[in-house]
């Protein structure tokens, strides 16, 4: 009989995670709440082909189908925690609070890099092999004694600078991330935040949220996924 996290792994994958990795959170978390769970699905590539100058009301649309899916999925992750017995939390985007300087207490990239699902790119975003950054994440919170996956500490990003190149708000700072490197030393959030809401004004329909998504669409490994879903 499969253990819990292939259990948990390969239910989470038939509920629509395209991603699903573990994640010992004892020197992050001072809850019994020691484990995540990391969920994550890609953005259609024919949506972030769109977006390489701005976001459209397309890329709104496929955004928010995302955050509705990988909180389905999440809530369905809790469920299938605590009817085993143990506690879970799912942390979907209304649960999560973010505070004064737009950090929430335990982030999902937090919990994806520790569960090594993948870095932090020059962006300030997750990115993995084979989506690059044109993923959303969801994540769960539990004290269910999961297998959990070697965090990644370092960034694959090396020498390429292609997203701070991209970026129009001159947000993006060019440093390498390691788990040492605060965001702050990476990205300046609220000329990222000015320029996400003057494209969205210039390029949708949207008054009430605003998105960007230039940097990620340039991204190397973002290109290769676009490129592989045309063949």
């Amino acid at each position: 009989m499969p253990d819990l996290t292939s259990q948990l792994k390969t239910y989470l994958l038939k509920q629509g995670a395209a991603i699903v990795g573990f994640a010992d959170l004892s020197a992050v978390t001072g809850s019994d709440l020691k484990y995540g769970v990391s969920v994550a699905a890609p953005l259609p590539a024919d949506i972030v082909k769109q977006i390489i100058n701005g976001p459209t009301d397309d890329y709104f649309s496929a955004y928010a189908d995302l955050e509705k899916k990988l909180n389905e999925i999440a809530l369905a992750g809790e469920r299938f925690l605590t009817e085993k017995g143990y506690s879970a939390y799912a942390q979907t985007s209304q649960r999560i609070k973010e505070d004064v300087y737009d950090r929430t207490e335990i982030p999902h990239k937090t919990i994806a890099t520790n569960a090594g699902i993948g870095w932090i790119d020059k962006n300030c975003l997750l990115t993995t092999k084979k989506y690059g950054s044109a993923i959303r994440l969801s994540s769960i919170l539990t004290n269910a004694p999961l297998c959990c996956g070697l965090p990644v500490t370092q960034s694959e990003c090396k020498d390429c600078s292609k997203c701070v190149s991209k970026c129009s708000a001159a947000a993006l700072k060019g440093i390498e991330w390691n788990r040492t490197v605060d965001r702050d030393l990476m990205l300046d959030t609220e000329l990222c935040k000015n320029k996400q809401i003057e494209l969205t004004a210039q390029n949708t329909s949207q008054t009430a949220d605003f998105l960007c998504g230039e940097c990620f669409a340039v991204c190397p490994f973002t290109q290769r996924y676009i490129k592989s879903e045309q063949v």
